[in-house]
């Protein structure tokens, strides 16, 4: 990221209740944004699950 991006990103963030910060307009996106993550999370899991059986089977 470049320094003007990263400049222009700060000026977008405000602080919570908590002290911590966000990107002023993403809290709507932020329930969306977890619940992918996790899905991600899950698939990528289950494909190394899948790529380990499959050099298993290879190996037979």
């Amino acid at each position: 990221m470049s320094h003007s991006a990263s400049f222009h990103l700060s000026e977008n963030i405000a602080p919570l209740k908590s002290g911590t910060k966000h990107l002023a307009g993403t809290q709507q996106f932020l329930p969306d944004l977890v619940a992918l993550l996790e899905e991600n999370k899950k698939l990528k899991q289950q494909l190394k699950t899948t790529e380990m059986e499959k050099e298993c089977l290879k190996k037979r």
